[in-house]
């Protein structure tokens, strides 16, 4: 496989960070790691939003650290209109960000190879379940000649094509669109669409501040896009029924087995979700920080609202269990505002006791 004749992002980022002198910029980082990967024979590239996601974790575990953020020229602050730059320049939204540059600490860290492992330790968090090992079946000696027999696609195979085509067939990107198309289909079939809707907020999670030019933006979230229009091609849809054979051979059955309801589906996806943010949330009792509170914040208030709209796009008989997970969330707006209030104060007991009330929501 090709997959081993190319290093993982982590140890490609100490080994380049090593080679260049022990510092350099994210985006200089995630070039030379995606040229890497090319002379190696990968086809799919990782996203902006990923690589970006690995120098957060590698940070945060001490492996690497922040060491300056490049000084903005007047020539780059030509096309907002502001020759000027103010003293203590912060970027924000729609001014070209300068780059961050990171400095390698501890090139033996464990983190470079294991990087997610090693942060789900740190917080005293279960390793992740083992992946199930994918079956490999041993194609059965070819059969005589059959006599071909046309069969027509079912009518769920005719709704995926009629909705693949749709989108593929749009002239910019829709990703909101795409969200709540793919999220119906994935609950009335009970298909497994959890790969695309992962590529789609991996594009969504592109902001322009993380670039150092609007060109490269636009096209990290072109490169975004592709991939998950590619990725529908890849999508198996499972026949619930198969065409018998003219002259059929009766076989014993195995045991029955229930299918899980689609709305289960689409539940646990967003259970699972909305436990991601209670390692991000035990971070910040330990560390109170106005900054990575609001973006906590940001992101959680965004995700409700997803909630909401999946409850209003699920068929009325399947609502009910999304309908619950809404209702577990709806005060986790007034939470921040008690924690963001007593972080003010410097309170950190009902700083950390609302905190811990927004875990509770999280769970289920």
């Amino acid at each position: 496989m090709y997959r081993l004749a190319a290093k993982g992002p982590g140890e490609f980022t100490r080994d380049h960070l090593l080679s260049v002198g022990g510092e350099d910029y994210v985006g200089g980082i995630f070039r030379a790691y995606k040229t890497h990967l090319k002379e190696a024979g990968y086809q799919r590239l990782p996203s902006r939003a990923s690589f970006g996601s690995l120098i957060w974790i590698l940070a945060k575990l001490g492996a690497i650290t922040f060491s300056r953020a490049e000084e903005i020229s007047n020539e780059t602050a030509v096309w907002i209109g502001q020759p000027d730059i103010p003293q203590g320049y912060a970027p924000a939204c729609g001014m070209p960000a300068p780059r961050h540059y990171y400095r390698i600490v501890d090139p033996q860290h464990l983190a470079f190879s294991k990087p997610q492992l090693t942060y789900r330790a740190a917080r005293g968090l279960e390793a992740p379940p083992t992946p199930r090992p994918r079956i490999v079946r041993t194609p059965p000696p070819p059969p005589p000649p059959p006599v071909e027999v046309v069969v027509a696609p079912s009518d769920v195979q005719n709704q995926w094509e009629d909705l693949k085509t749709r989108i593929q067939g749009w002239t910019r990107p829709r990703p909101q669109d795409a969200t709540r198309f793919l999220e119906r289909f994935e609950a009335e079939h009970g298909i497994d669409l959890r790969d695309q809707l992962d590529l789609l907020g991996d594009y969504e999670g592109l902001e322009r501040s993380d670039f150092e030019s609007t060109e490269e933006f636009r096209e990290a979230r072109a490169e975004a896009w592709q991939e998950f229009v590619d990725r529908l091609d890849e999508v198996e849809l499972e026949e619930e029924e198969e065409a018998e054979p003219a002259a059929p051979v009766r076989r014993p059955r195995g045991p029955r087995v229930e299918r899980e309801a689609p709305a289960r589906t689409l539940q646990a996806r967003l259970e699972e979700y909305a436990r991601g943010f209670i390692p991000r949330i035990a971070f910040l009792q330990e560390h109170p920080e106005e900054g990575e509170l609001a973006q906590l914040e940001e992101d959680m208030l965004g995700f409700i609202n997803r909630v909401l709209d999946a409850v209003e796009t699920t068929p009325r008989p399947q609502q009910e269990a999304i309908l619950a997970i809404s209702n577990r969330l709806a005060t986790a707006a007034e939470e921040f505002e008690v924690a963001r209030s007593a972080l003010a104060q410097g309170s950190l007991t009902d700083y950390s006791a609302a905190l811990e009330r927004l875990k509770g929501c999280c769970r289920a």
